[in-house]
């Protein structure tokens, strides 16, 4: 309400990994790359995740929008921030939030 941001909201603030909204570490299990499985098990999962696959793609379509609309607002800049090669790794699974439809990010 006031036009300000805290300072951690500015990736051009030096600021320590440990200090950035967000920032999480998991230590309960080992984290496992989809690439490792096997085809037939990828493909399962594919069909128990439909749901979920569009509910992220449009949470983070509005999400991508709503930081946009911020750094119109105030000046600074959010969307850089981003690591977009690891959000592509990440995500490029969910074909339809990347390449394919009209409302893809590419």
């Amino acid at each position: 309400a006031n036009q300000t941001m805290p300072k951690e909201c500015d990736c051009r603030n030096p600021i320590e990994k440990e200090q950035q909204l967000g920032y999480n570490v998991e230590y309960r299990s080992e984290r496992r790359s989809a690439d490792e499985l096997p085809a037939n098990v990828l493909k399962q999962l594919d069909a128990h995740i439909v749901v979920d696959r569009q509910i992220f793609s449009e949470a983070l379509r509005l999400l991508l929008a709503r930081l946009r609309r911020v750094e119109e607002m105030s000046g600074i800049p959010l969307l850089q921030c981003i690591d977009w090669h690891k959000l592509w790794r990440d995500t490029k699974y969910i074909t339809e939030l990347w390449t394919d439809g009209p409302q893809s990010l590419l």
